[in-house]
């Protein structure tokens, strides 16, 4: 379809016998459909077409994404970094899994390279801690942790100010490309990155630059702020949990500055991954 063609379709929408099956013959056209609606609103003056190109761009990007999660479901969730793609589609359609498993594994090729040098896990940790935080120059935004570009794996990965959930999956997701015993708990919304193997166990805190501590330190502080919890109480976090975290903090966000759009995807989202 031309331009003409397309905002005359637009239009049609609010026709409400004819709404219905115009919007499935679109989103059965998935992101295709986006670069054209995308020429359209820059080219028109028409306010009120554009506000409706906005919504339905919205309305793509959603279903989308929504189906896309529940593929990811029904394959086994297997793929964390996928996972953290498909909930990003909501804001950024265009970007591809190819691309990011390069740029995680580039990463974690560097990282390969700088431990040969090492001589056990605790030290080869270091060279994780040096190459995401010194080289790489990722960093934890404290200012604006729930700004949503803090979670968007496209945003994260281009400005690098992470918060505790993207540093947390950036930690995790390059360890298990390194076959470290590193494995992710949720306490209470938080995320904590437990190292384990036959010689030693400890904590990683990825919002502070890989440093480590002890259970001691994390079963004080839960005891503290949960009325006499331990680690003990915590099972290992799904990937499906750890996503979870995502769509709870974005949704919520959403929710305060007033967007229902969002929020209802999200929470379709969340009843996706029950």
């Amino acid at each position: 379809m031309n331009e003409r063609d397309w905002a005359a379709v637009i239009r049609l929408l609010d026709d409400k016998e004819v709404s219905g099956e115009i919007r499935k013959q679109i989103l059965e056209m998935g992101t295709e459909a986006i670069p054209p609606l995308e020429s359209l609103w820059e080219k028109s003056e028409d306010t009120a077409l554009q506000s409706r190109i906005e919504d339905l761009l919205q309305f793509i990007q959603s279903e989308v994404a929504l189906g896309e999660l529940k593929d990811w479901r029904m394959k086994g969730a297997k793929d964390l970094l996928e996972g953290w793609l498909i909930v990003t589609h909501i804001h950024y359609p265009k970007i591809g899994l190819e691309y990011y498993h390069k740029q995680f594994s580039r990463l974690a090729s560097i990282i390969w390279l700088d431990m040969e040098k090492r001589r056990n896990y605790r030290e080869r940790l270091l060279s994780i801690n040096y190459v995401l935080y010194k080289t790489e120059l990722f960093y934890p935004e404290k200012t604006e942790a729930d700004n949503p570009d803090r979670y968007y794996l496209k945003s994260f990965m281009e400005s690098k100010a992470g918060n505790d959930f993207s540093l947390n999956l950036l930690y995790l997701i390059i360890s298990r490309m390194l076959e470290f015993p590193v494995t992710a708990y949720i306490i209470e919304e938080d995320i904590a990155l437990h190292f384990g193997d036959h010689q030693s166990e400890f904590y990683i805190d990825a919002m502070n630059f890989g440093n480590v501590f002890h259970r001691e330190y994390i079963d004080n502080f839960i005891r503290q702020s949960y009325t006499g919890k331990t680690v003990d109480n915590y099972p290992p976090a799904s990937n499906r949990e750890l996503i979870t975290i995502m769509i709870n903090a974005l949704s919520n966000y959403y929710q305060a500055q007033n967007r229902p759009e969002k929020v209802y995807y999200l929470n379709q989202m969340k009843e996706v991954l029950r």
